[in-house]
């Protein structure tokens, strides 16, 4: 009996072991499993970054190149415009000069002692002897001296200075002058 014991013993412990062998070969292969899942998740997640980091690259270099573009051409518009701005200023001031040399100054003033000054002659246009005409004097002269400002500018304007070099020989603004010259013009 000795010997059935020792036999049904050995024969417990071979199931035991097979049991156990079955068990941890299991075991292993799901763990195998996992780890070959886990292995292939990791590789397609480096994939997909290496993708998207590619893709990111790309899109920086896209951007810059268009705000490299933009900026490109953001200075050539500025430099156009102000070279348009000084081609303007130019015609406008060569347009107002010649409209000056083809017309001749009309400008009226009232004498109070219905006397000639040296830069004035009687016209009697209107048959009023004290309107009187006034002639573009040396701007140096006394007599010019006495000239209000506007009629400075337009007496400068018709002998044909142009509005820089008006407004330099009265020390005002070209604004100033430009807006007494078109003021002088509407009305005429």
């Amino acid at each position: 009996m000795f010997l059935l014991y020792l036999s049904a013993s050995i024969i417990a412990a071979l199931i035991t072991s097979a049991a156990f062998a079955y068990l941890w070969r299991r075991k292993l292969e799901r763990d195998m499993k996992t780890k070959g899942t886990f292995k292939k998740l990791r590789d397609e997640i480096n994939n997909m970054l290496t993708d998207i980091n590619g893709a990111t690259e790309r899109n920086i270099v896209l951007i810059e190149n268009k705000i490299r573009t933009m900026s490109s051409l953001i200075d050539r518009a500025n430099k156009l415009e102000n070279v348009l701005r000084k081609e303007k200023q130019e015609i406008s001031s060569n347009v107002y000069t010649k409209l000056g040399r083809s017309r001749p100054l009309n400008l009226v003033l009232e004498n109070k002692n219905n006397e000639l000054d040296e830069h004035e002659d009687n016209t009697e246009q209107s048959g009023n002897p004290k309107l009187k005409t006034l002639r573009a004097p040396n701007y140096g002269s006394a007599g010019f001296q006495s000239l209000s400002t506007q009629e400075k500018v337009l007496i400068l304007f018709r002998k044909g200075e142009s509005v820089e070099q008006i407004a330099s020989i009265l020390g005002i603004s070209r604004g100033e002058t430009e807006l007494t010259i078109s003021i002088h013009d509407k009305r005429d």
